[in-house]
C-alpha cells in the first residue's frame, strides 16, 4: 500500500528524502557510498517516525504543518525523543529501586532484565521506530500502535500503575493469591494485577475482608448470582480504587479485568 507521506507528516515527499538522503550519507562508511533499499526504507521509518513525535507534542498536525520545513520539524523531533529517552529513563531508574516482581521470572525479566538492554541499545538517530524488546511480560493495556520510546514510555506507565496497585496489599497476600491462583505462578506469563484484582472483586461482591480465603468454586457461586452485573463491578471497582488508590488511571487501567470477568469466571 502506497504511503501518503504528507498525510504522515505534513510534509512533501521531496523534503523527506532530502533527510534520508543526510541520514544516508552519515549512515554509510567512508568506502560506500550508496545504502540498500531495506536500509533506505528504515531511515525513511526513521524520519517519519521522527517528526511524528513532534506532531504529538501539540497533537494537532494543522498547527505543526506551521513549521517552515520538514527538517526543523525532523530537528525539533529528535530534540523531544532525546528529552523523552532522558526522562523515561530516570523514571525507570526511580521506579526499579522498589520494585517488587513477586518472584515472577516473566515480570523480572521483562523489567529488571528487559528494559535496561533498550536504553542501552536504542538507536535514536537511525531506529527510534524499533521497540527492541517484546515485552513478554502482559499489561491489561494495548500498545500495538505505538513503537520506540513512546511504547516504552506507555509500558513503563503500566508497570508503575501495577506497582502502586500491588504494593498497598501485603507480599505475603499477594504471594498467597498468585499461587493459589497457579502454584507454578513463579513461571506463568500472566499479569499479576488482573489475578488479584479478580480475587479483590470478589471478596467486595462477597463483602468478605480481603484476608479470607475463597475457593474457586465459592467464586463461581459468588459470579453466578443474579444481582451480579457489569454495572455492579465496575460501581464497585470504581469505589474501591477512589477509596484506597485515589487514582483514576488506575480505575482505567484495571477496567479490562472488571469487564471479562463474568465471562472468565463461569468457565473456570
Amino acid at each position: 500500500m502506497e504511503i501518503d507521506y504528507q498525510k504522515e507528516t505534513g510534509y512533501q515527499l521531496e523534503e523527506l528524502i532530502e533527510l534520508v538522503a543526510k541520514l544516508s550519507n552519515q549512515y554509510v562508511s567512508a568506502e560506500s557510498s550508496s545504502v540498500t533499499y531495506e536500509t533506505a526504507q528504515r531511515l525513511m521509518d526513521a524520519v517519519i517516525y521522527t517528526i511524528r513525535s513532534q506532531n504529538q507534542i501539540i497533537d494537532d498536525t494543522s498547527v505543526m504543518s506551521k513549521l517552515p520545513t520538514a527538517k526543523k520539524a525532523y530537528e525539533a523531533g529528535n530534540m523531544f525523543l532525546k528529552e523523552k529517552v532522558i526522562h523515561t529513563m530516570k523514571r525507570y531508574n526511580d521506579m526499579v529501586g522498589d520494585f517488587d516482581d513477586y518472584h515472577n521470572h516473566c515480570l523480572k525479566d521483562t523489567v529488571i532484565k528487559g528494559l535496561p538492554e533498550f536504553f542501552k541499545w536504542y538507536d535514536l538517530k537511525y531506529n527510534p521506530q524499533n521497540t527492541l524488546l517484546t515485552l513478554d511480560y502482559p499489561i491489561l493495556k494495548d500498545l500495538s500502535q505505538l513503537e520506540g520510546i513512546w511504547r516504552i514510555e506507555a509500558y513503563l506507565d503500566c508497570i508503575e500503575l501495577e506497582q502502586l496497585f500491588l504494593n498497598k496489599f501485603d507480599k505475603a497476600l499477594v504471594i498467597e493469591i498468585l499461587s493459589t491462583y497457579d502454584a507454578s505462578y513463579r513461571l506463568m506469563i500472566n499479569n499479576l494485577c488482573e489475578i488479584v484484582y479478580e480475587d479483590v472483586l470478589c471478596h467486595l461482591l462477597a463483602e468478605k475482608p480481603i484476608q479470607e480465603r475463597i475457593s474457586r468454586q465459592e467464586k463461581i457461586l459468588i459470579m453466578n448470582q443474579e444481582n451480579v452485573s457489569k454495572e455492579k463491578l465496575n460501581h464497585l471497582s470504581e469505589t474501591f480504587i477512589r477509596t484506597y488508590y485515589q487514582n483514576e488511571q488506575l480505575i482505567s487501567y484495571v477496567k479490562p479485568v472488571v469487564d471479562g470477568l463474568l465471562a472468565r469466571m463461569i468457565h473456570i
